[in-house]
């Protein structure tokens, strides 16, 4: 799916989520924690503890799709310290 540029915000989890959750959990999160409706065309980011994985939720208009990534070498966020909940472009 391509996303028109400018039209799709990104949601970024600022605490560390556990990779074993899928569709309903990672929804839940989008709902409740970070109150916003996961229906809406956004895109929810979640990273795990040693911030080696991603999952990004997003829905396409037919369905929640989930996209993962683990990295070989690296690390996404250095700090958890850091980070918070906030919106991106």
């Amino acid at each position: 799916m391509f996303f028109p540029e400018g039209q799709v915000r990104v949601f970024l989890y600022g605490e560390p989520v556990s990779m074993r959750l899928s569709f309903d959990g990672l929804y839940a999160l989008a709902r409740h924690r970070l109150q916003q409706d996961p229906l809406s065309g956004n895109l929810f980011a979640f990273i795990n503890r040693r911030a080696t994985q991603i999952k990004v939720l997003y829905f396409d208009r037919t369905g929640l799709c989930v996209w993962a990534k683990r990295l070989e070498q690296g690390r996404l966020i250095s700090d958890w310290r850091e980070v918070s909940s906030c919106e991106m472009d």
